[in-house]
């Protein structure tokens, strides 16, 4: 998941969580929609067992403050905490 400026970053046991910016052509190629557009933090999830396979965008964050409480929130419930 190399793709922008990280805000912030989780992991659990099998996944990493990273509140990040996307480049516009990733945001293209991903076809995203219903996100307000290109600019923002964006929620992904990459599977640690095959970084290979890409990232999936999750949800978009109003602010830095509400990314990193997402980002944690995602990672707590994937290791069974929440």
């Amino acid at each position: 998941m190399n793709d922008g400026e990280f805000y912030c970053e989780a992991e659990s046991a099998t996944e990493r969580f990273r509140g990040m910016a996307l480049s516009r052509k990733s945001y293209r190629e991903l076809g995203l929609r219903n996100l307000g557009g290109e600019y923002g933090i964006f929620i992904c999830s990459e599977r640690k067992d095959d970084s290979r396979a890409g990232f999936d965008v999750l949800a978009k964050a109003a602010g830095p403050d509400e990314a990193e409480r997402i980002v944690k929130a995602l990672s707590a419930l994937d290791q069974g905490e929440g």
